[in-house]
């Protein structure tokens, strides 16, 4: 385990294009693609190209009742972020995300100090189990790289279905594990296969929703606190979906869920919406999006916005009660103080 460096502000950020973040091989379905590299610098994922981008900065949020008190300040933790994505919450009260750039686990302690806990190259998103093992997708594998001594692959794709353009994980409360499949991810809405993998602990994957006609970038994907509904964010949508878990893992009653607040001028800035999701004890959905995250109640309905400068890739709870909600863009994290806390035995 070695300390990071201190980041340093950064003054403006320039968007001289838009980069894909995950592309690959669908296992059910004779594709060839090759996963591109995360963003160059200078890139942001998701945005227009030409967009200039405000430099990262403390906000103050409004009053969501039940939800956030009125005031809070959402903390600028880093403005100096390299790639970053897939943040989660740990049973310690830390905070761990990914750098895509280099492949890196990063931990937040409570008390805000940065540490590079692991490397991973090639990571694609981060969960943990029960106890706390931050579990990384890989190229084509789920494995535990934290701690060190418990290393291990948990699942891979030579087992069952390939794991190649899956993009977002959550793990159930019984150790399966449910996975976002994104397929050819820059392609036209509903031109590629996309739908949700699954794998039961010790399992072989399955795919358990084929969401080809009714999601355009399945992305961020969450369970409810009783495990009985999964959360799936549409990143080229105006909404997400919802299914309802049953006891062998498979899911019924699609339907669609939480209609995303756009405006005409994120609609133009930003070519990819929502992304990440939490939820919190009493199961409103928390979405990240362009220049903060969204809040919807347990039946869908829009509560309020916790305001960033950036695009939101990734939130999660995080804290020795989960009563922060930590934010993270490509180049910054935030973290505010909540009325309303996460549920302690979930990651995100």
């Amino acid at each position: 385990m070695s300390a990071r460096p201190a980041y340093a502000r950064r003054s403006a950020l320039l968007v001289t294009g838009v980069a894909t973040v995950v592309t690959g091989v669908l296992a059910w379905m004779p594709l060839t693609a090759q996963t591109p590299p995360p963003p160059a610098q200078g890139q942001v994922a998701g945005v227009a190209p030409g967009v200039v981008l405000e430099a990262p900065h403390n906000h103050t949020a409004e009053l969501i009742p039940g939800v956030i008190a009125a005031g809070e300040t959402v903390e600028l933790l880093s403005p100096n972020v390299q790639s970053g994505d897939g943040i989660i919450g740990l049973p310690d009260g830390s905070a761990v995300f990914i750098e895509l750039r280099d492949g890196l686990v990063t931990r937040i302690a409570p008390d805000k100090q940065f540490t590079t806990i692991a490397k991973a190259p090639g990571v694609k998103s981060i969960g943990a189990d029960a106890e706390g093992s931050v579990i990384a997708l890989l190229k084509d594998s789920l494995e535990i790289v934290y701690p060190a001594a418990k290393a291990r692959v948990w699942a891979s794709g030579a087992d069952g279905l390939s794991l190649k353009t899956c993009n977002d994980f959550v793990v159930a409360r019984n150790g399966g594990i449910y996975l976002t499949d994104v397929g050819q991810y820059n392609q036209p809405k509903y031109n590629q296969p996309t739908g949700v993998v699954y794998i039961p602990k010790g399992g072989k994957a399955r795919l358990v929703a084929n969401t080809t006609e009714t999601m355009a970038l399945p992305n961020g994907i969450v369970l409810s606190p009783d495990d009985k509904r999964l959360y799936v964010v549409d990143s080229r949508n105006n909404s997400g979906m919802v299914w309802d878990v049953q006891s062998d893992g498979s899911l019924t009653n699609p339907r669609a869920y939480a209609k995303y607040r756009i405006t005409e001028a994120l609609d133009r800035d930003y070519t990819l919406q929502a992304n990440g999701a939490a939820v919190d004890a009493e199961g409103r959905l928390y979405v990240a999006m362009p220049l903060g995250v969204q809040v919807f109640s347990p039946a869908g309905s829009y509560l309020g916005h916790i305001p960033t400068t950036l695009k939101i890739q990734s939130v999660s709870f995080a804290g020795p009660k989960k009563e922060y909600l930590y934010m993270l863009a490509q180049r910054a994290v935030w973290r505010v103080k909540m009325t309303a806390h996460g549920y302690m035995p979930r990651a995100k």
